[in-house]
């Protein structure tokens, strides 16, 4: 008896776990792209229409859920588009009863009323690639609040089980707007909202949405730019924005806090603040000391560990040592490491003149794993022809400065961890020496040691150093040091026999200059406007949305997709 009731239980754990699968499985339907337009109309109602382009392998029916509490749904129509042929018109059917089998609910749509308010259904109809052309109207979708008008409506819910990779939504008015008389916000997605120059609202993904994303817009309308909406709120919009910023990242709250907050810690630490000032010159004098005490180093330091030198000269810095310094030699590594292939093209412009267009061909991933967080940005930024252009690595950095800033970051914070991992710290994250253990002071010797015998090259006697290995090496350490030119001049004279390998030096230097300017000036010029930017987007003139937030909203709700 107890081996049959064991036998049973585990027989209906297998059951519930392979149901489940086949639920999973079940609705693995892919919208790639959603599309959604909508006109604004005189009387504050609007017509949407979504396009859903993608691939359905399951399911009878595709899904809409929409909360009716302040709006109205109308005049449902749909039709669909089977493997790119021409669209077929649906036939609309009252009473929709969502457990009719694929074939009733072929070429159909119909509207279920929910607790909530409605589900706007239709049929899947044909599995494969379709693209479905859903319309509807929506009433009220603008409201008159006491200053001005405006709405706060969900265009893609959260929870959906078939989300869609791209979101893009086009809202037009009876007038044009501008950031005058319009003001945009957006919650729940990866993406940005604005007001186009051609005068009407448009956002967009820059990332896949997700189980928990959802795509909230709001907006603020002078009046007259709808005539006359029937909605009359006695409210102003402002108590609308209020609600929808709770849970967002947008506010000055944040900011005006931040900068108080300074001015009272540095009223009531004063006395603590000029103590650490004046501990900080006498570090800076030990750590000078130490750098003019140090021997020359000739071999890679701190056991070629590239992010662990930089990090050592970025904490004790007496050398004018900079973030950016990084980016150069990192690239020139992968030039080295046969990662990056240098290309140089000439082209021919106005007049005859000719001009040299230099470029990066992406070759292969480097051995070196810390590495591939930056190899993935040239990748990315590259496209498909994995041909790196520095106009395409400055404009893959001005719309992902946040990453390449992290990334930047990430080198100096992986070369503190390895030396913890070797017991270089007393005290992690130090800047001063007396936190350095014996093993933190040799490996600081060492990147001292090799910046200083580079720095002073031509006056050595070094004739013996003529392999190329080491010159490569020299070369990336150069570029961290942020004296590359400096030291190719000096190798320049000492070996002027060497010159086709130092003009290769010359063109992967200029080369690694160009390029690690577009991604640091721009990434440092976004980071410093980047207040900026807050202030603006919070006043509603437009950018990056933010992902929570955007509570009070009209339409929308939770769920949908295919079943």
């Amino acid at each position: 008896m107890k081996y049959n009731f064991i036998k049973n239980k585990i027989c209906i754990f297998l059951i519930a776990i392979f149901s489940i699968a086949i639920i999973n499985f079940n609705y693995a339907n892919n919208v790639e792209k959603n599309i959604i337009n909508v006109e604004v109309l005189d009387n504050g109602d609007a017509i949407i229409k979504q396009d859903w382009i993608g691939t359905f392998t399951s399911g009878t029916e595709n899904y809409i859920p929409i909360r009716t509490g302040d709006i109205g749904i109308e005049n449902l129509s749909v039709s669909i588009s089977h493997n790119n042929n021409s669209y077929i018109g649906y036939k609309f059917v009252d009473n929709w009863n969502v457990n009719w089998d694929f074939d009733y609910k072929k070429n159909k749509c119909g509207i279920v009323k929910t607790s909530n308010g409605v589900e706007l259904c239709f049929g899947i109809s044909e599995y494969g690639n379709n693209k479905y052309h859903i319309e509807y109207l929506v009433t009220d979708f603008v409201k008159s609040y006491k200053d001005l008008d405006g709405f706060n409506f969900m265009f893609v819910n959260s929870g959906l089980n078939t989300t869609p990779t791209d979101v893009e939504v086009y809202i037009n008015f009876p007038k044009k707007v501008n950031y005058n008389n319009c003001r945009v916000w957006g919650f729940g997605f990866n993406g940005e909202a604005k007001v186009q120059e051609n005068g009407h609202i448009v956002a967009f993904t820059n990332s896949p949405i997700r189980e928990n994303n959802y795509v909230t817009i709001m907006s603020s309308l002078e009046k007259g730019i709808v005539r006359s909406p029937k909605y009359k709120v006695a409210k102003s919009f402002n108590d609308v924005k209020n609600e929808a910023f709770e849970g967002s990242d947008y506010g000055y709250d944040k900011l005006d806090f931040t900068f108080i907050l300074m001015i009272l810690i540095f009223i009531l630490t004063f006395g603590l603040s000029v103590y650490a000032v004046i501990q900080e010159i006498i570090n800076k004098i030990k750590i000078k000391k130490l750098y003019k005490e140090c021997e020359y180093y000739r071999d890679a330091p701190n056991n070629s560990n590239l992010f662990a030198s930089h990090s050592l000269l970025l904490d004790f810095n007496v050398t004018g040592h900079k973030e950016n310094n990084i980016i150069a030699a990192v690239m020139m590594k992968l030039i080295n490491d046969k990662c990056l292939e240098p290309l140089t093209e000439t082209q021919t412009g106005f007049f005859g003149i000719e001009k040299k267009q230099t470029s990066l061909k992406i070759v292969k991933e480097p051995e070196d794993t810390n590495l591939l967080e930056f190899y993935n940005i040239l990748i990315n930024a590259s496209g498909e022809d994995k041909i790196l252009q520095s106009k395409e690595l400055e404009k893959y950095a001005t719309s992902h400065y946040e990453l390449v800033d992290k990334t930047i970051k990430n080198m100096a914070a992986i070369g503190r961890s390895q030396l913890s991992k070797i017991h270089c710290y007393k005290k992690i994250g130090t800047t001063k020496l007396k936190y350095l253990t014996d093993t933190g002071i040799k490996e600081l010797k060492e990147v001292f040691g090799l910046r200083k015998f580079l720095n002073d090259f031509s006056l050595i006697s070094e004739r013996e150093i003529e392999e190329i290995a080491i010159w490569d090496m020299y070369m990336i350490y150069a570029s961290l040091f942020g004296i590359a030119k400096k030291v190719l001049d000096r190798l320049k004279k000492l070996y002027p026999e060497n010159i086709v390998k130092f003009e290769q030096y010359d063109n992967n230097i200029n080369i690694c200059n160009t390029y690690y300017a577009s991604i640091w000036t721009n990434s440092v010029a976004q980071q410093m406007s980047r207040n900026a930017r807050q202030i603006r987007r919070t006043a509603g003139y437009g950018g990056s949305v933010s992902l929570g937030g955007g509570g009070g909203f009209s339409g929308g709700g939770v769920g949908g997709g295919s079943r």
